[in-house]
């Protein structure tokens, strides 16, 4: 704070953090399947980072928020199988291949070329 970081947590948050530690607090909790992660946070910073940063869990994910921070669950306590599911990046950019092609082209090899060899090490192992 006293740098004016822009990030920095709220002086409500810090205040609230010290007397929520000077206790027990479970920042992660399993029971059975079901895991917990909990958070001490200000209403403000909550607001702030759920605008962005909670839109984009896996699905499965449940989010509560309560005065003094929020908690994200993930499956559930007698659940035998648990799946969370998020879609992959799609905005492939081949951006490391175009340096890799530039800066260490002897490094790339053809199908053909690695297909040989692997073969080659393969029989060389036995």
């Amino acid at each position: 704070l006293e740098n004016k970081t822009p990030s920095a947590w709220s002086s409500q948050t810090i205040d609230l953090i010290e007397s929520k530690l000077k206790g027990k607090f479970e920042f992660v909790r399993l029971e059975g399947n079901l895991m917990t992660l909990s958070t001490i946070m200000a209403d403000a910073e909550q607001k702030k980072l759920s605008q962005s940063l909670l839109k984009d869990w896996p699905t499965g994910t449940r989010v509560e928020f309560r005065k003094d921070g929020f908690e994200v669950r993930f499956g559930g306590k007698k659940k035998k199988l648990v799946v969370l599911e998020k879609p992959c990046f799609e905005g492939y950019q081949p951006n490391a291949l175009n340096y890799v092609r530039e800066k260490h082209p002897g490094l790339l090899r053809s199908p053909q070329e690695i297909e040989s060899r692997l073969t080659d090490f393969l029989k060389a192992s036995k």
